[in-house]
């Protein structure tokens, strides 16, 4: 067996592996969310121009009640790529605007919520505020579909096609973690909380 091969067979054994835990993972995820009940949200990815920013301006939009903020760990001031700003218009969303912000303890250190996007993220997090842990979530296990993979991959470099795959994926889980926020408060008016989905 060739190693293109092997490296298929591999990828499909890890996805298997992903979308077997995926159900469990997202139950967790969104039983921690409704307990913590955050009402300031910081998403963090890379650089700061095409995921982080697009979750922030998806829950910002679904006004829930939390403060939001995103950054990222390079290049501050950058403005999205053309194929990010494409892929915002597909959800309705202008990102021309937007310059990327780095990432500081302060940022983390407020943050009732931290959200990632895989584990490089996840690690820079922990490597900035080692106790972060208890407050930080994977943006895709919020993913109401079953996906192949918990990362949501960076589209940067890649096609626009990838772009606005990535930014679509990021709209499910946004609207999956804005709609258990709300139940959240809710429960926490009514004392009742809504059995996890």
């Amino acid at each position: 067996m060739n190693t293109r091969a092997l490296r298929s067979l591999a990828r499909s054994a890890l996805n298997h592996v992903e979308r077997t835990l995926h159900p469990g993972r997202r139950r967790r995820a969104a039983e921690r969310l409704r307990r913590t009940q955050p009402r300031r949200i910081l998403f963090v990815c890379l650089g700061n121009i095409c995921r982080s920013p697009i979750a922030g301006h998806l829950l910002d939009r679904a006004d829930v009640g939390v403060a939001v903020e995103s950054s990222g760990f390079i290049g501050p001031d950058r403005a999205p790529p053309p194929e990010a700003l494409r892929a915002a218009t597909h959800l309705g969303i202008d990102h021309a605007s937007h310059r990327s912000r780095l990432t500081t303890v302060a940022m983390l250190a407020d943050a009732e919520a931290i959200f990632v996007f895989d584990a490089g993220n996840q690690r820079r997090v922990l490597d900035l505020e080692p106790g972060a842990g208890p407050r930080m979530f994977w943006l895709g296990d919020f993913d109401p579909d079953t996906p192949d993979r918990r990362m949501i991959r960076d589209p940067w470099g890649r096609t626009p096609e990838d772009f606005v795959d990535t930014f679509v994926r990021i709209d499910r889980c946004v609207t999956h973690v804005a709609q258990l926020l709300r139940e959240a408060f809710d429960a926490d008016e009514t004392g009742r909380l809504p059995p996890a989905q």
